[in-house]
């Protein structure tokens, strides 16, 4: 919302006009396959067993202050929690470790940092591509991201894809690109460094 808002920078994104118009692309989104997330966890709206302050749940004056920033783009959908795998890893990690195992099996195309560790990531997710986006403002090579993924799933006949995003705010925008332009089924999931290290390790990686 930073970006969208014009309101300063989003981590290791800077505001561009074409990323907001991208980034507000694709929250108004409605489909049926398409999960709007929000995080507003908190005593006033809700939490899950386990959730509590620095745990995933924010202050109710900080909740409500990002709801009402956000609110007109969620009119009508279900807004689901952006943390439920973050929060899955603390309460439990072996839900976790499946899950992960189930990504794998599918072979997923990772679009992630340059400074994710691509050893962790191969053994985790077994990846048939990894493609490495800048850790500041990726979002200058997106077009060149969307290349490679979009020739990535031509060479394939699967049913659909997988695919395992790490880049920060541009892979919305890379998202609401596929989504308009792939025919079959493609899913996205987003996942932070943290997490995807975490699993390697998890599951002996070194």
């Amino acid at each position: 919302m930073y970006i969208l808002r014009n309101k300063g920078k989003s981590r290791n994104q800077s505001y561009s006009k074409q990323l907001a118009d991208e980034l507000e692309q694709a929250i108004n989104l409605n489909d049926s396959g398409v999960f709007k997330s929000l995080a507003i966890n908190s005593t006033k709206y809700g939490s899950e067993s386990g959730m509590g302050p620095g745990i995933h749940e924010r202050p109710d004056q900080e909740a409500e202050r990002i709801l009402l920033n956000s609110y007109e783009f969620f009119i009508g959908s279900k807004v689901y929690c952006p943390v439920a795998l973050h929060h899955q890893l603390i309460t439990n990690p072996d839900y976790s470790v499946r899950f992960m195992c189930l990504l794998r099996e599918h072979k997923p195309i990772f679009i992630g940092s340059e400074n994710n560790d691509q050893n962790i990531i191969s053994d985790l997710l077994d990846s048939k591509l990894f493609i490495k986006a800048s850790h500041v403002n990726n979002y200058a090579s997106v077009d060149d991201i969307e290349s490679k993924v979009l020739l990535e799933i031509e060479r394939n006949s699967l049913d659909y894809e997988v695919i395992v995003f790490s880049c920060g705010v541009s892979a919305k925008a890379l998202i609401n690109r596929l989504y308009r332009r792939v025919e079959r089924p493609v899913f996205c999931l987003i996942l932070v460094v943290s997490l995807i290290c975490f699993m390697g390790v998890h599951l002996g990686h070194g």
